[in-house]
């Protein structure tokens, strides 16, 4: 069950980064920044106390959050809620983080086309037209 955890009645829940979790969906807000180990989407699992008498027992909440890896942070970009095939709810989740290209790095377009960064200018060095536009990247066709 999709929910923010409460640490009274879960087991395992870790404080860290409960504030990003909204209280309704337990799904991380759009636009917060999230850190190594934050979850980003809250769910509990129920298991049964007692295993000798299912019916009987009580249910405690387990904490089973998705966090974001240990090297990662960035900033909550969409969140998307759909339902699967089975008709359970998946949830996915887009985070973006800002990042600054150098020499070496590979990139492709949209057409498969790769290609690696050889040089960095200063925008002054950059050619322009007769309005003032400079480009943002400058492709090598061959």
């Amino acid at each position: 069950m999709f929910c923010k955890p409460d640490p009274l009645s879960c087991v395992g829940v870790k404080k860290k980064g409960l504030h990003n979790l909204d209280g309704e969906g337990g799904f991380a807000e759009i636009g917060s920044a999230v850190f190594a180990g934050d979850p980003i989407q809250g769910k509990t699992v129920s298991l049964p106390a007692n295993t000798d008498d299912i019916h009987k027992a009580k249910l405690i909440y387990k904490d089973a959050s998705a966090t974001i890896k240990h090297t990662d942070a960035g900033i909550i970009d969409q969140v998307m809620l759909t339902m699967t095939e089975d008709g359970k709810k998946m949830v996915k989740t887009k985070i973006r983080k800002i990042y600054i290209p150098e020499i070496g790095d590979k990139l492709a377009s949209r057409a498969g086309q790769k290609g690696t960064i050889g040089m960095i200018f200063p925008e002054v060095d950059m050619p322009f037209t007769k309005d003032g536009i400079r480009p943002d990247l400058i492709i090598n066709s061959h």
